[in-house]
């Protein structure tokens, strides 16, 4: 399976530790023998998430300028997705649900969106024509996704835990 996680944040905060501890967690599973699990992240260029990934090996990192919503950004997107022939999208933010979900119209990849708040959404149309499903991390995001309107049956909830840090 191919993996590809796509955030658009330039700040690094609590969505980018979970996609982190994520990420970590798959390599993990995956172990030195296995290769058929494959994981690639597409972060901003210079950012604190693009520093981390660098540090990370075999994790393909696709560094994008901006936060990916330029039309040539997407297409840049489009083209490297289209290249590595990802099973599954997992779009972190809402910015990266536009640009990712976008850049890949058409292409054979299941879209997952994660809703990490429970601030108002602007955008059900996004949630319902560009994502397969919406992950939220508690059952209140879910719920503000449902009044919002996006459907109930392209939710769940997996509830997000991070390891302590390590002092």
């Amino acid at each position: 399976m191919r993996i590809c996680f796509v955030s658009s944040a330039s700040t690094w905060g609590g969505g980018e530790r979970l996609l982190a501890s994520l990420i970590e967690g798959l390599a993990k599973l995956r172990g030195p023998a296995d290769q058929g699990l494959e994981i690639a992240l597409v972060c901003c260029r210079d950012s604190p998430l693009a520093e981390w990934a660098h540090q990370r090996a075999g994790l393909k990192v696709f560094e994008q300028p901006g936060r990916g919503r330029a039309p040539w950004c997407m297409w840049q997107l489009r083209k490297w997705l289209k290249q590595h022939k990802f099973d599954v999208l997992v779009l972190n933010d809402p910015h990266a649900i536009t640009g990712g979900g976008i850049a890949s119209l058409g292409l054979p990849v299941k879209k997952v969106g994660i809703r990490h708040t429970v601030f108002p959404i602007r955008s059900t149309l996004k949630h319902n024509r560009l994502l397969d499903h919406v992950v939220c991390v508690a059952e209140a995001a879910r719920d503000q996704c449902i009044q919002a309107g996006i459907k109930p049956e392209k939710t769940s909830v997996i509830y997000a835990g991070l390891e302590t840090p390590q002092v």
